[in-house]
């Protein structure tokens, strides 16, 4: 997947979007809201569009996972996305946040030295120190 010659006004755009959206188990969450907006106005091309409305709370989030043959979040998004050292991540990519939960990861998206998040309330950000791993979006 390439870069669109436009993606940093749509990536702006994008998390613009989401500031006061909350977050929604399958429809604004951080896979198929946050970082499938990120990978759509990067590339034009969002690629968990598929998993829209597959799940309604976290464990119908993690039967799909399983369905999918992922034993984490980081396991699906890593077959579509290559991992990348954190050092490397630019704008656009996405972050790996821990999460202690069986899902192993949150997802963010790197906007320079902050990372956006989803937060119940919509979005948020914290420090890009947070991240445990990177994917690329993009060449």
């Amino acid at each position: 997947m390439k870069r669109r010659f436009d993606w940093r006004p749509r990536l702006t755009r994008a998390m613009a979007g989401l500031a006061s959206v909350p977050h929604v188990w399958g429809a604004n969450d951080c896979l198929v809201g946050l970082a499938d907006a990120a990978i759509d106005a990067v590339t034009g091309r969002p690629i968990f569009e598929q998993l829209i409305g597959r799940y309604d709370d976290p464990q119908g989030a993690l039967r799909v996972l399983a369905a999918e043959g992922a034993d984490g979040l980081d396991a699906l998004v890593g077959r579509y996305l290559p991992p990348m050292p954190i050092g490397e991540m630019r704008q656009g990519d996405l972050a790996g946040i821990a999460d202690p939960s069986a899902f192993r990861i949150a997802l963010g998206v790197c906007v320079g030295e902050r990372i956006v998040v989803l937060t119940p309330a919509g979005r948020g950000t914290v420090s890009r120190d947070q991240a445990v791993m990177a994917f690329r979006v993009g060449e």
